[in-house]
Formats: structure tokens, sequence, C-alpha cells
């Protein structure tokens, strides 16, 4: 057959367009198909549901830390759950059960929610008597319609009656749905999803015991101030032991001597609180000083146990308060090194630390018993440590050219250093005291300027 010269033509110009319209229809479908994909599993269209909502926090899991951020969480304290129906259509009626961790949880109150404006509660009002499960049945009353969209059907609050102890690690609480039936106003059942269950985690925090404020700064002799012992975050206590240490440093060159900056001698010192520690429920409350022998170290020892029918001891609070006088750290010593040109002390020889020698605290858990805590044990193999413990610290911090300590440079400190002035001293009592600048074993100028060029001053707090 033969094709005439501009017949081919053509069919060449139809052949070519025929393959870039191919290309570009190819091109744009690749193009589209870039951006499409089938939906997952877990993104399908959801079917009507029953859920638990627990504090607002999601409507699969809550997460609970006994006393460890939130001061009104706790043991006694109460916790909200919710339930709802999500992604109905049509509804006229519905029913379900709630069951919970009764071990951990208490059901103290509870409120139908309204989902027509005219229903009839089967349940709970007619027959609930607050015990596991709680159990609701609900239906419209003509001339209400179906409803369709996301309602809260419930809402419960549940009292914590019971915690976890520390090494426990977390305990779950749950609440779980049951016997969920839905129909709409046809009276046909409404075909459910798998419920959302809810759960509460338990997670036991840590133990502590410290002394508030950690610094404490004096700087006038014979006053007082006071050391707060706090325990944080503990479970179930019954008793308490610990001892508290602080030191007396040894100054001097031939004949040393030792500093006590603060002095803790009777149990008048002491304040318990007794809004934890009720006088009439304490079995037993001793206490012991100590001094070493060349007055280098000193402890208070407290001992504490309640009553077997007293309710075991939860949570945050101050135990004691010590109350300690606030002595001449350089009393019968070396006067600190003076430095011209700031006007301060150096006053590293006058601090004194205060902190937890050893101690435990008594718990009543199924697998624990003492929870340890100090330097006593530091050195032991298998001791699992129960409490952080934190100490504090006390410096004492004149006023330069204040010489008896009143807090203020005044005539009086001035009669002082002038009584004295000129006199030469082997390392002796009261001389050193006041040769606090360039010692040469006289009191000079020098030291006369030190009070002088501070005269008027006082404590700045």
């Amino acid at each position: 057959m033969l094709i005439r010269k501009g017949e081919r033509r053509k069919m060449k110009y139809k052949y070519l367009l025929g393959i870039l319209f191919t290309m570009m229809l190819l091109t744009s479908m690749g193009s589209a198909l870039a951006f499409w994909h089938p939906p997952p599993d877990d993104k399908k269209p959801p079917c009507p549901t029953f859920v638990v909502v627990i504090e607002d926090e999601g409507m699969l899991t809550s997460t609970y830390r006994f006393n460890f951020t939130e001061p009104d969480y706790g043991f006694c304290s109460d916790v909200t759950v919710e339930v709802w129906i999500l992604n109905v259509e049509d509804m006229f009626a519905y029913e379900f059960k709630l069951y919970w961790d009764e071990i951990y949880f208490k059901l103290t109150a509870w409120t139908v929610e309204d989902v027509w404006p005219s229903q009839f509660p089967v349940k709970p009002e007619a027959t609930y008597d607050g015990s596991e499960p709680y159990h609701q049945a609900v239906s419209a009353l003509a001339p209400s319609t179906g409803v369709t969209g996301d309602f809260k059907l419930a809402t419960l609050t549940f009292h914590i009656i019971n915690d976890v102890c520390w090494r426990q690690q977390e305990v779950l609480g749950r609440f779980k749905l049951d016997g969920l039936k839905a129909s709409n106003s046809c009276s046909d059942p409404i075909p459910l999803c798998d419920p959302f269950h809810g759960w509460w985690k338990f997670i036991a925090v840590q133990p502590e015991i410290y002394i508030d404020p950690e610094d404490e700064v004096n700087c006038v002799v014979g006053e007082t101030f006071v050391s707060t012992i706090w325990i944080k975050n503990i479970v179930k206590m019954k008793s308490i032991h610990f001892v508290l240490v602080w030191y007396g440093n040894v100054v001097g060159v031939y004949e040393p001597t030792v500093y006590r900056p603060i002095k803790c001698t009777t149990e008048d010192d002491i304040e318990i609180n007794d809004d934890v520690f009720p006088e009439d429920d304490i079995d037993t409350y001793t206490i012991s000083l100590w001094a070493a022998a060349d007055n280098s170290s000193f402890s208070l020892t407290i001992d504490l146990v309640m009553d077997c029918d007293f309710p075991l001891i939860n949570g945050t609070f101050w135990a004691f308060k010590i109350t300690w006088l606030k002595q001449d750290p350089w009393e019968c010593g070396r006067q600190p090194v003076y430095t011209k040109h700031n006007h301060e002390w150096d006053t590293t020889n006058a601090t004194t630390p205060q902190k937890f020698w050893d101690g435990y605290f008594d718990v009543m858990c199924p697998d624990l018993k003492n929870i340890w805590f100090g330097d006593t044990y530091g050195d032991l193999t298998g001791v699992d440590w129960g409490a952080i413990q934190k100490g504090a610290k006390y410096t004492f911090d004149p006023v330069p050219g204040d010489l008896n300590g009143d807090g203020e440079v005044d005539v009086t400190d001035l009669a002082i250093i002038a009584s004295f002035y000129g006199k030469t001293h082997p390392y002796t009592y009261p001389e050193w005291y006041y040769d606090f600048v360039d010692p040469f074993h006289i009191i000079d100028i020098f030291d006369v300027t030190v009070v002088a060029k501070n005269f008027g001053r006082s404590c700045p707090y």
C-alpha cells in the first residue's frame, strides 16, 4: 500500500503528538500518585467508643508522683475520672460499668451528665450502693431525639486510700470499662469499638531529710538562730532515728585550742512538730548530746517512735527545730586574718557544718523496713540508700573591728583596743585576740587602724 509523502508527514505528527500526550498524562499521574497514600489502619474513620479520661490529662494514661510536684496530690487526696462516648450517631440510650483497683481508690462522689433535654437514668440513682463496679444506664425520653458527636456521660471522684513505698518502683491503678451498650432512636444496637481503659501510675519518690536553710551567717555573739529539719516524700513512716553532728576546729600554734561557733545544750533547745507527732501518740522520744574529749566534734541523737495504733506518717513536713547559740569562734584563739584592701575577715576557720552522720526511717512496707541515710553506712556494701540527706553550714562572719562581738563598731571597741595598745604577748589571751593585723606579737597602730577604719559599721543584715 502506497502512502503519499504528505500523509506520511501527518501520521508522523500524530504519532509524535500521541507520544507527547502519553508522557504528559503519565507525568501528571505520577505527580498525583506521589502525594497519595492508602490510609493506615490506625487512621481509619473511628467507630463509636467509650473512653476513660483521668484528670483531663488524656484518655489512655495519667501519671501520679507521690508528693513530687503537686502538693495537693498524694495520699488522702482525690482524683477525677470521666467517662465519655465518642463518634456516636443517633444515640438514644447507653449503658456501661466501670471497675477500679479498690486497693488504691475509693469512689466518693459521682454525677450523671445530661446528654438529652429529658432523660431517664435507670442507674446509679436507683440501685447503686457505692461499691465496685459503678453501673450507669440512661435512656432519653420523648420528645428527645438521638444525639451525634462526643458526649461526657459521667464524672466520678475517687479518694486515694493507699500509696507505694520507695523501692517498689511504680504501681498501676486501673479503671476498666465493661458491659458497654448503646442504642439509636430506632431501638437498634449501635456497634461499638473496643473501649479505651484508663490507668493511674503511682511512682514512689525517694524520701529526703535535710536542714533548712542551707547557709546560716551571723555576726553577733550571744544571739540565737534556728535550724529546721525537714522530711520530704516519706511514705508509711512509723519512727525516725538520726544523729546530727557539728564540729569545732583546732586552732593555735603552741597550745592548740578549740572553738565551737554554735551550741545546743538541752532538750529545751529542740522543738518537735506536734501536728505530725502528737505528744499523746508518741511511744518513745529520746534526745542525747555528746561532745568529744577535746571538744573537736559534737553530736545530737534523736530517736522517736510512734504508738502502734498511730496512723502511718506520709508526706512532706518539718519534723524538728533546733535553736543554736551563736558563740565567738575565736574565743581563746587566733583572730582571723584581716584583709586591708576590702576590710573583711578571712572566715575560713569560722564555718562549721551541720550534717547527718547516720540514721534511718522506719517504714511499714511489705518488702522494706528501714530506709537508711547518713555517712556511717557509706562504706558498707549492699545498703540500698533510701534517703537523700543534706546538711547545712554555719559561718560566724564578724564586722571588722567589732572586738566585743555585739554586731557594731563603737566606742567600746575603741576603748578595748586602746587598753591593750603597746602590749606585747607570747601568743596568750587576751592580747593575741586583738593582734589581728600583721601579727608582730604587739598591739600596735595597725590593729588600732582596723577599729578606726570601721568605726560606725554594723551588721549588714
